[in-house]
């Protein structure tokens, strides 16, 4: 079966008894703001006694507002550089394998090939913190192809920085089909946002109550990325079902 991660959506409190139920690992959204950052010592223990046993993968959302790896003010990446160090402490205390970072790139607004050597620096530098056995996956968002994600891996070539893609994102901000994005990636895809929308808005609905056409993404997935890591970012109950109904997940 699926290495299979559920997301507690920031709700972490109420999504995990069910994420324990299920059987999953879990992807903890808790510390994507400075302020969980900031005043993290409180946050970080209630979470650590929380996860006491729990035998699932653990991964982090890291923290993405406001923040550019590839930007070209020498301030703000120092600011970004700082989060995601404070996020690296809080997903190695919480016993996280892996984390999720957003690349950052308003499409609309900047010269791709610009912020992919800029972000290629910025992620250089920071797997050189990262222990071994941790890896970072950065997300699609805003951007348009997956070209210039693919382009960054690409450069790095190091095996700590993987790709996340957020099918979601790519069905809303990209005119190519998710599967192609699928494709084009092909086995450097190493974790992946599972939800659902009907294309105008990030509705992170359950699996099956969107338009995206899942059946075909969950077949791109399976042959051309068979070793990532799935993360279901909506309600799971449903999510997990229709899973199930396709003998993916085995409840």
């Amino acid at each position: 079966m699926k290495n299979l991660l559920v997301s507690d959506m920031t709700y972490f409190e109420e999504r995990l008894p069910a994420i324990k139920q299920a059987g999953t690992g879990i992807e903890i959204q808790s510390f994507f703001l400075s302020i969980a950052l900031d005043n993290s010592q409180v946050m970080l223990e209630s979470h650590k006694a929380a996860l006491s046993g729990f035998s699932g993968e653990k991964c982090l959302h890291g923290p993405f507002v406001g923040l550019m790896p590839g930007c070209m003010d020498a301030q703000i990446k120092q600011v970004t550089a700082k989060r995601m160090a404070q996020a690296l402490f809080v997903a190695q205390e919480l016993g996280c394998s892996r984390m999720v970072a957003h690349f950052g790139m308003n499409c609309k607004a900047q010269r791709r090939w610009d912020y992919v050597d800029r972000s290629a620096e910025f992620w250089t530098e920071f797997a050189k913190i990262c222990p071994d056995g941790f890896s970072v996956h950065v997300e699609n968002v805003y951007d348009d192809r997956p070209d210039d994600i693919l382009s960054l891996n690409r450069k790095l070539e190091n095996t700590k920085i993987g790709i996340t893609l957020d099918i979601g994102h790519a069905n809303i901000f990209s005119k190519i089909p998710v599967w192609e994005w699928i494709e084009a990636y092909g086995n450097r895809l190493t974790h992946v946002h599972l939800h659902d929308n009907n294309g105008e808005e990030d509705e992170h609905l359950p699996l099956g109550q969107g338009s995206i056409d899942l059946d075909r993404v969950i077949v791109a997935l399976e042959e051309n990325a068979p070793m990532a890591v799935w993360s279901i970012e909506a309600e799971p109950t449903a999510s997990l079902a229709w899973l199930k109904s396709r003998g993916i997940w085995a409840g």
